[in-house]
């Protein structure tokens, strides 16, 4: 019964070990990215925000 239980205890430390060293990685390029492209991101959302606004009153 612990053997199992150990096992599954290092997968679940294993994971959260890859993802503690690889995210802040993928943190600044993420923030990079976001850099180039804000405004072309805030309009996208803002398009994609008014037309589910605009289908809200179609679905009730």
């Amino acid at each position: 019964m612990t053997i199992p239980l150990i096992l599954v205890g290092l997968v679940y430390a294993s994971v959260g070990g890859t993802l503690l060293i690889t995210n802040p990685k993928r943190i600044v390029t993420y923030q990079e990215a976001y850099q180039k492209i804000r405004l072309s991101s805030y309009n996208q959302k803002k398009a994609r925000t008014d037309k589910f606004i605009s289908d809200c009153p179609k679905t009730l």
